[in-house]
This record gives structure tokens, C-alpha cells and sequence, in this order.
């Protein structure tokens, strides 16, 4: 990932009125069993989902220092960085956990700078996501399987993304001016099952 644009973003909103709020939400997702998986597109995944993130965690936390009003960083990212919850999902998985334990470690380190940084991380949404020919598909189709299918896995159904807004448009607000570090996840019950 070239890191340029997201510094040359960032570098323009300093210019500007500075950044107050940030919400970074990556999502290369490829469902494949971890037999099944190549060097490329472990490095892609690892690239689009990780390293992406990170460089608009650390420019964000520039320009919110160089403020010195602080601010908010909200990264979402997916419950399956807490617990598995569909098969083939290991590379997916094991870079959502990198961003969910990324953000507590940027909370630790920039809280004395009023920087607040939190996760939402998210479980089954009703909607549409874009893949990446650019086209519409449901997430929740059958050929995926996994607990988070399984009958009673979800108390309160299907959640949709309205939900997933509220929680990153609370965490972003000052009302939460004393949460950093926190994972609050948007799931539904999923894991009280």
C-alpha cells in the first residue's frame, strides 16, 4: 500500500480545520480454507487489512497531536477477530485481530494526548457489501458455514448496518469522552451463545 494518499489526506484536513474523528474500516475479505491459501493472497489480506489500517492510525494520531485537541479514532473491524465464527476465515480472521489489538495499543499510547481509540467490531448484517468486482452480494449467503449459521447463534437476529453506525457514531461523539481502549461489539448476542 502506498502510503502518500492517506499522508497527503491527512496533511490537508491538518492544513484545514485539523481531524477530529477518524473511522477506518477495511474489509478485504476471501473465504478460503487455510490449505487453500497462497503467498499472495495472505500479502494482500495482510496489506489491505493491517497494514492499511495502521497508516491511518499513525497519521490520524499525527495530525489529532499536532492539534493538541486530541480526538477519536473508531476502527471496525469483525467478532471474528474475538472468536471464530465461520469456516475459512483463518487469514481474514487473523488480521482483524491484528487491528482490534492494534487499536487497544494506540489507545495506551495516545491517551495522554486525548486521543481516544476504539473497535467495533461487527457480526451479521443484514445488507449489501461490495466485492471486489464492484458488484452486490449478500455476506450471509449459504455457501458460508460456521457457528455464526447455526440455529440460535444469533438472539437478536440479523443486525444491519444502521446498527454498526450508531455504535461508531457514539464511540466518535464526546459523550464518550472517557471510553479508549474498549472493544464494543455490534453482534447481536452472538457471543452469549
Amino acid at each position: 500500500m502506498c502510503e502518500t494518499k492517506p499522508r497527503s489526506l491527512f496533511a490537508q484536513q491538518a492544513g484545514a480545520n485539523g481531524v477530529d474523528v477518524t473511522v477506518i474500516l477495511p474489509a478485504y475479505y476471501s473465504n478460503r480454507s487455510l490449505l487453500e491459501v497462497t503467498a499472495q493472497q495472505w500479502e494482500t489480506s495482510q496489506k489491505l487489512n493491517l497494514w492499511a489500517p495502521l497508516v491511518c492510525l499513525r497519521e490520524a494520531v499525527r495530525v489529532m497531536t499536532a492539534t493538541g485537541r486530541g480526538g477519536s479514532i473508531v476502527t471496525v473491524s469483525t467478532i471474528g477477530s474475538l472468536v471464530p465464527v465461520l469456516r475459512g476465515n483463518s487469514v481474514y480472521g487473523a488480521t482483524r485481530v491484528g487491528v482490534t489489538n492494534m487499536t487497544k495499543s494506540m489507545a495506551l499510547e495516545h491517551a495522554n494526548a486525548g486521543i481516544r481509540v476504539n473497535c467495533v467490531p461487527v457480526g451479521a448484517m443484514e445488507g449489501k457489501f461490495v466485492d471486489e468486482e464492484g458488484t452486490s452480494e449478500r455476506r450471509m449467503s449459504g455457501e458460508i458455514t460456521g457457528p455464526i449459521r447455526e440455529p440460535g447463534r444469533l438472539p437478536m437476529g440479523m443486525g444491519d448496518l444502521g446498527d454498526v453506525a450508531a455504535a461508531v457514531h457514539f464511540l466518535a461523539a464526546p459523550a464518550s469522552k472517557y471510553i479508549t481502549g474498549q472493544t464494543v461489539a455490534v453482534e447481536g448476542g452472538f457471543l452469549l451463545t
